[in-house]
């Protein structure tokens, strides 16, 4: 089976039709029957993205948005090295 939803991989797990890798969401009950396995190797990790239109111009929230994962992840380092041609 495969899934999209994080919601109903984990569902699906826990009724013991298979096993994934998941992010952690201390929010969500997780569902019994569930067995939770932290990953602790340095070297894990997902990569997400963002997205705006091209020639719509940005509003401030948009703007801000950007501002705010760029001072939180190596989104904003590798931007700058793609724009400056390096």
């Amino acid at each position: 089976m495969e899934a999209t939803e994080i919601a109903t991989i984990r569902g699906l797990v826990a009724s013991g039709l298979g096993v994934s890798v998941l992010p952690r969401d201390p929010g969500t009950a997780e569902p019994e029957g569930l067995t939770l396995v932290p990953l602790t190797d340095a070297d894990a990790h997902r990569t997400i993205g963002t997205a705006w239109h091209r020639t719509r111009p940005t509003t401030p929230a948009v703007r801000n948005f950007r501002a705010f994962i760029a001072e939180r992840t190596v989104w904003q380092r590798e931007l700058t090295v793609r724009h400056s041609g390096n």
